[in-house]
């Protein structure tokens, strides 16, 4: 089923879905705090904007940005000799915002355990999906930190979070690990407890 047209389309209707509801819940949160937050970064799109042409890759490089290479496949490819393909990465939301004198980056990636609605229960996050979770968190620490790479570590505030807005999940994770998890259990508390 997962190889279906018609189902893919519509998991990615469903995790769409599921991206606003932390789109939603960020907006509530930082209601008459300015900032800024991106979705969907497409890595590779900010390296070629065309179809394999690297042409924004070597204007960032002029600007002393160096966008790292995260799947390369290809071993006969040098450090000059990668496609767009080779830095492909996205990071489901980057909020950017400043307090004091840090700019705050929070990351936040959207996993759904459940791939259908009509699931009797609810099914918990995998190991494996946890794991790869953390594993586009960090990439996308490794890139937002590739842009700004003239601003101070001193000066930044960076965060990351593992989010399942549709799962009550948050027994899963110790407590130290739940400071870093939005689950259903938290949306929940923020439509009966707002800010």
């Amino acid at each position: 089923m997962q190889k279906d047209k018609e189902f893919k389309h519509f998991e990615s209707v469903q995790t769409n879905a599921t991206e606003l509801i932390i789109r939603d819940l960020v907006a509530e949160c930082m209601k008459g705090v300015p900032g800024v937050l991106f979705r969907s970064v497409q890595t590779d799109e900010v390296v070629s904007q065309d179809k394999n042409k690297m042409g924004n890759l070597t204007n960032l490089a002029d600007l002393g940005i160096e966008i790292p290479v995260y799947n390369c496949q290809n071993p006969s490819h040098l450090d000059t000799g990668h496609n767009d393909k080779c830095y492909r990465s996205e990071n489901d939301f980057i909020l950017l915002y400043v307090d004091g004198d840090k700019l705050c980056i929070r990351m936040i990636e959207v996993k759904r355990p459940n791939t259908t609605p009509w699931a009797v229960e609810e099914k918990m996050p995998s190991e494996d999906m946890v794991e790869k979770c953390l594993q586009q968190l960090e990439k996308g620490v490794v890139f937002i930190l590739s842009m700004i790479p003239d601003i101070s570590s001193e000066n930044l505030q960076i965060k990351t979070f593992s989010a399942y807005p549709e799962t009550h999940c948050d027994s899963l994770f110790c407590e130290s690990c739940q400071l870093s998890t939005i689950t259903a259990e938290d949306v929940e508390k923020t439509k009966t407890q707002p800010n």
